[in-house]
């Protein structure tokens, strides 16, 4: 194994885990900083607020910038198990439209949000005008709660789901509630939810927000089936993945060619990141939003930048310089 070989190897590890290490960092920060109504952030109250206001919660909680408008009350949990019959029909009757499912005792990190399946075809029914067809549709269609959970978010373990609803962690919501002023007075040990929190940037032009994106990179095949966008996505990045390995090592050792075995480097790191999520929850959060008025850019995170730099020096030094990936002819 030549001198040559082992610092390419280097390079393109090395920049490839930083750009991987960056992504995932980043994509954690977001979700713990970040919110929206599908992906709340809670706010347990602690001992020494009680008493104040949202507002104080707020500022206690590093979210000043946030609006108590935002903020919900968390709904004590349901008293259902999860192998019990679940009636969507009958629970949006009540005025459940969705629930939260929280993975983690402490209520520490954003629940899950799980759709009442049979609230979309309201929605449609009341465009539509047809209500007596949704009564008929949904008025005997029963599964279990597990089940539910499991049909929203196929990463979800049913057996784990099943015991998380009978300890507790599944929480009704209505989209009606919210709207707290902030003046209320909170109390110790309660859990609010922060519901939207954006950072502006640059105003009118750059923003952070919360998006989760099942597709490929600008939300390509983001509509597919849940089985065509596993197969095509995960197999296409594991091929992309090798070819550029190997392409990266067997590239000439010129001095010219490290910017491309960088940017193949780049192109890796932003693919295995995006890689990773779609494993544990197959989808990416995206979280840098360019926009101007109400023109957005579609939202993307640093994986894309990486895989777009990376493409960007290839193209750039293939234009200005010869091929990086010819060997150098002999005069």
């Amino acid at each position: 194994m030549n001198k040559g070989y082992l610092t390419r190897l280097g390079v393109f590890v090395a920049v490839a885990l930083v750009v991987t290490v960056l992504d995932l960092g980043t994509k954690e920060w977001a979700k713990a900083n970040l919110a929206r109504v599908d992906h709340p952030i809670p706010i347990l109250v602690p001992a020494e607020l009680d008493g104040k206001t949202t507002t104080d919660l707020l500022e206690w909680a590093g979210f000043g910038d946030a609006k108590s408008s935002k903020l919900r009350l968390l709904s004590p949990p349901l008293e259902v198990k999860g192998n019990e019959e679940f009636s969507p029909f009958r629970r949006l009757s009540q005025g459940e439209e969705a629930y939260y499912l929280f993975l983690d005792k402490e209520r520490k990190y954003p629940p899950l949000m799980v759709m009442n399946p049979s609230r979309e075809d309201l929605v449609q029914a009341k465009g539509e005008g047809d209500r007596d067809a949704w009564r008929a549709k949904w008025s005997t269609r029963v599964t279990t709660w597990a089940q539910a959970c499991v049909d929203s978010h196929p990463f979800l373990d049913k057996e784990e789901v099943s015991q998380w609803i009978d300890e507790g962690y599944l929480h009704p919501m209505g989209f009606g509630t919210g709207g707290l002023s902030d003046s209320r007075t909170v109390k110790a040990s309660e859990t609010y939810l922060l519901t939207e929190r954006n950072i502006e940037v640059i105003p009118g032009f750059f923003q952070f927000i919360y998006a989760e994106n099942p597709g490929a990179a600008w939300g390509m095949l983001g509509d597919a089936p849940l089985w065509v966008r596993q197969l095509a996505l995960q197999l296409l990045t594991l091929i992309a993945m090798i070819l550029m390995v190997v392409v990266a090592l067997r590239m000439p050792a010129l001095p010219g060619h490290w910017g491309a075995v960088a940017a193949l480097a780049m192109i890796m790191g932003g693919a295995l990141g995006n890689f990773v999520e779609r494993i544990a929850r197959h989808f990416v959060v995206d979280f840098i939003d360019m926009y101007v008025g109400t023109n957005h850019w579609p939202t993307y995170n640093v994986a894309d930048i990486g895989i777009s730099v990376g493409v960007g020096i290839l193209l750039l030094q293939m234009l200005i310089k010869k091929s990086p990936f010819q060997e150098k002819k002999e005069s």
